[in-house]
This record gives structure tokens, C-alpha cells and sequence, in this order.
């Protein structure tokens, strides 16, 4: 009996002009940064969106280039073992994760393995040691920070929910696998409160921050929303028991407000106070782990005096300056910044000291960039630090952990580690996102002997 094809089920791309075919089945070789299938065709790379390693497919070009080109699956011939049904209705629709179809066990490993084959290819660097994955608890429900569109159609329908794939579009989505549970309730809550109201296109988006007391929630709109939705929202926050302002032009309205949101790292015994617009690390049982790793990587002495680099709302700095001298914590962002030092009275720390640098532009002749340390951490944007690395040559550090966002700044920080003396002793990668091609990177470096 002939065996029926897998059909991908994903919205398809708009065919390229043609200026060649693809072969009727094409072998996937690897998984790309972007969590594409890699496959050669007449030896040019091809990059198709929903295929695996190990798989046969059928593909349509969607873009055709000189040194690659592009694709979406038509068809699985032959699927790969690590293939699962997504979890999410909206798969392969919705822009949000691009990997529900691997399993995610094997997905983090083949974004590590892809990493260090990166690393090698581009920087001619190996890592020393490689540990396992810090994988997530959770795999689903796991997300407690994210930005949630509004909008209305002409109709007078509500859509709520995140951006199509390949698209500035929203889908609208009842319930997302990945939120919290309590971010899942708010959205269903926010949905029966203004549906059915009118000139809700006035709103544009939300951002939702899940603490461990209560969620906190900004809404943001083109201009002064109406009494009615204004009332409609008010209720719902008195109602949900959430902290929930609106912004519009330069205006942030506060409609209610219970207390500080935070989160507490049981393991450190430490509360992070934080608003609804500053970074936190969307993934709390991960987070956990990476500070842990850094601990265990770094080994910090009561002697020490470590440099935070990057240091936000003091994620790393806090639980290290339990353990250490002095923590020097330079941000570029001044409300961080001045969160960070709130922080430390919080939690009765008081040998951190938090400074405001623009750690793009660095000013050399600042104090504590001429200053020694023995440990160095850096947990960079996604652009990297690559002003910043030069200037840690001379600080004397017998260590420098360095935690990426973005694997192709790590590759390239750290061939700049290396040119000014720093070998990478150890590598390995942290689940932070499931379900989707990102992925965090955790390396220590030390001076090349």
C-alpha cells in the first residue's frame, strides 16, 4: 500500500519569480541559527522553512539569491523521528514559535550543535568542555513577559493576539501554549470586557510582566482611549486583581495599582522588584539555572570584586554580591539602573555599587573601566559588545563568563576574546525560549596560558 506523504501544515509563501526548479526531494542535511532545514542544491545552500534534519522533502522557492536560496515545504516524504504534532493550533500561522514541530529534547540540541559548528567555521574556536543543555521545566506555560497586539477589524470583531508569520498582520488567538496561565486568563478576561465596544483600533498593544505576587499589565494606545473602554478596563484590573496602566502620547494613566510586581529566586533567597518595562528573562526556571551556572562557572570568592556588565535590573549582580566583595554593576539604561540599586536596599546588599554607562560607546577614561576585577560578566543585547571587549585586555580578570542572546555576537565576541589573550574553557546552551529557534548561550572564558 503506498505510504502517504506528511503535508506541512503552515501557510505558504508567495512562489519566487522563477529562475530555476527544485528537485522533487531535497535531503535536509542541518537545522540552520533560524531554525530552517539546510539543504544543498548544485551546491548552493538552501534554507527551507518547516523541514528537519534527516528529512526528504518537497519545497516551493519563495526567494532566490547568489549565495542562497529559500524555501517553504510543500510535503514531508520521509519525516524525522524528532517531528511531533505542534501543540498550538496556530502553528506555522502565528510568527511566535517556529519549532512546535520538534521535539524540543532534540531542539536544543540541535541549535547547540549548530552553535559550535558556527563557532568553528567562522572563529576557528572550540570550546575546551561542553556541558549538557540547561533545558526548560517547562516546555509550555513557561513564558511570563511578552507583547500582545490589539486590534479591531471593520467589522467590529476584537483580535488579540501576535503578529502573523512573514507578516506585520495579527492573529487573533484565544489561548497561547506559551503564556502563563495567569497572562492566559488576563487575555480572555480583557476580551470579554471590550468586546463589543467600539473604537478599540485606538489601542495598539499590551505588554504583560507575570510576577510571583500578581501580573502587571500596560496597555498602549494612539491617543486617550474612550470613558467607556477606559471604565471597561478599570473594572477588569479591580476585578483580576492586577496592576494595569495606559499610555498614550506622553501620558501613562495608572487605573490600578496593588503593589510592586516581582519575582523571587528561591535558591538565592532574593526578591527582584521590577516594572512592566523592564527586561526580565521571560523563562523563571531557566533563569534560575543560568544564574546557578554562572555561579558554578565563575567561583567566586568573598574576596573578589566582580564587574557586571550589562547588568539590567541586577539579575546576576545581586545573588553574586552575596558571595563576593564588591560588584561593580554598569548599565546603559538609566531606570534599570536605578532599579538595580533599589534592589540591593531591598534585599540589604549594600557592597553593589550600580553606574550608568553607555556601554556602546565607551568612554575609557571612566573609573570603573580603570579599575581591576577579578571576575568579569557580560550579558549583552543581541548586538553584543563588541566596542566593549577590547577595553577588558588589562582589567586582570581570571575569568570573563560571557551569556549570548544571539549566537552570531557570540561568535564574533569571541574571537575578539581570543585575539586579546581569553581561551573558551566552557560552553553550553540554555532552553530559555521552547517551542522556537532562540536560544541563550552561556561561555567562560580564561587567559589563554
Amino acid at each position: 500500500m503506498r505510504r502517504r506523504t506528511v503535508r506541512y501544515g503552515g501557510p505558504k509563501k508567495a512562489p519566487a519569480k522563477a529562475t530555476h526548479s527544485l528537485p522533487e526531494s531535497i535531503q535536509i542535511e542541518s537545522l540552520s541559527l533560524e531554525g530552517r532545514g539546510v539543504a544543498r542544491v548544485d551546491g548552493k545552500a538552501l534554507f527551507i522553512q518547516g523541514a528537519l534534519p534527516g528529512e526528504t522533502v518537497s519545497a516551493t522557492l519563495t526567494k532566490a539569491g547568489k549565495r542562497f536560496d529559500e524555501a517553504v515545504v510543500n510535503e514531508i516524504q520521509t519525516g524525522s523521528d524528532a517531528r511531533i504534532q505542534p501543540s498550538c493550533d496556530y502553528a506555522g500561522e502565528c510568527g511566535g514559535c517556529d519549532l512546535q514541530h520538534l521535539d524540543p529534547e532534540r531542539a536544543v540540541e540541535l541549535k547547540r550543535d549548530q552553535i559550535l559548528s558556527t563557532l568553528k567555521r567562522q572563529s576557528n574556536l572550540e570550546p575546551q568542555i561542553t556541558e549538557p543543555p540547561i533545558v526548560s521545566e517547562q516546555k509550555l506555560n513557561y513564558r511570563r513577559s511578552a507583547r500582545v497586539g490589539i486590534n479591531q477589524r471593520e467589522s467590529g470583531d476584537l483580535i488579540i493576539g501576535f503578529r502573523r508569520s512573514e507578516s506585520n498582520k495579527l492573529i487573533d488567538i484565544p489561548s497561547c501554549p506559551v503564556l502563563t496561565d495567569r497572562c492566559n486568563r488576563f487575555l480572555a478576561a480583557l476580551r470579554e470586557s471590550l468586546d463589543g465596544l467600539d473604537k478599540l483600533k485606538t489601542l495598539t498593544h499590551l505588554s504583560l510582566s507575570d510576577g510571583d505576587n500578581l501580573l502587571a499589565v500596560e496597555i498602549r494606545a494612539k491617543k486617550r482611549p474612550s470613558d467607556e473602554i477606559m471604565g471597561a478596563l478599570t473594572s477588569l484590573a479591580v476585578t483580576e486583581g492586577i496592576n494595569l496602566r495606559v499610555s498614550f502620547n506622553d501620558q501613562t494613566l495608572t487605573l490600578n495599582s496593588i503593589e510592586e510586581p516581582e519575582f523571587i529566586n528561591r535558591q538565592r533567597d532574593i526578591r527582584y522588584q521590577f516594572d512592566t518595562n523592564d527586561f526580565i528573562q521571560v523563562n523563571a526556571s531557566v533563569n534560575e539555572a543560568l544564574i546557578e551556572c554562572a555561579i558554578e562557572w565563575l567561583k567566586p570568592k568573598q574576596e573578589d570584586r566582580l564587574l557586571d556588565l550589562f547588568s539590567g535590573l541586577g539579575n546576576f549582580s545581586l545573588p553574586l554580591a552575596k558571595l563576593t566583595k564588591e560588584v561593580v554593576a554598569v548599565e546603559g539604561v538609566s531606570a534599570m539602573v536605578e532599579r538595580s540599586q533599589a534592589n540591593a536596599a531591598l534585599n540589604v546588599i549594600d557592597n553593589l555599587t550600580s553606574i550608568k554607562s553607555d556601554l556602546s560607546n565607551v568612554n575609557t577614561e571612566t573609573a570603573w573601566l580603570n579599575s581591576p576585577y577579578d571576575l568579569i560578566l557580560l550579558d549583552p543585547p543581541r548586538s553584543g559588545a563588541a566596542d566593549l571587549i577590547p577595553h577588558l585586555q588589562n582589567l586582570g580578570a581570571r575569568a570573563i563568563l560571557y551569556i549570548a542572546c544571539d549566537p552570531m555576537s557570540l561568535v564574533r565576541d569571541s574571537k575578539t576574546l581570543s585575539d586579546i589573550g581569553f581561551s573558551m574553557t566552557r560552553f553550553t546552551v540554555a532552553d530559555m525560549f521552547p517551542q522556537t529557534h532562540h536560544v541563550e548561550s552561556i561561555a567562560l572564558f580564561e587567559p589563554t596560558p
